[in-house]
């Protein structure tokens, strides 16, 4: 082997060296790059869960109420069918400022 050689097997082996460390270092980033998204998709999916568990809730009770108002004002209806029905509305009015 001539000198020459020697120099250029021993400048091949950093030039390896640097190549394996970069596909380790791309490789551990791809790693960190997906758990980073999985976190933030899970953390969406609680978020969107959040959100429509909330919704849920309020269209339940606004059904609650609407069904509840209308079985009321139906009852009322056949109650007040051939009676004369008296009703007087209190209002209190806070007067603080």
């Amino acid at each position: 082997m001539t000198a020459g050689a020697t120099e250029a097997e021993g400048a091949e082996i950093p030039a390896v060296a640097a190549s394996a460390a970069s596909v380790e270092c791309r490789e551990a980033c791809l790693v960190v790059l997906e758990a980073d998204r999985q976190a933030v998709s899970a953390a969406d999916l609680r978020a969107d869960s959040v959100a429509l568990a909330a919704d849920l809730q309020a269209d339940s009770a606004a059904d609650l109420r609407e069904d509840s108002a209308a079985d009321l004002r139906e009852d009322l209806s056949v109650s007040a069918v051939g009676h004369q029905v008296e009703v007087t509305v209190t209002v209190a009015v806070d007067s603080r400022p």
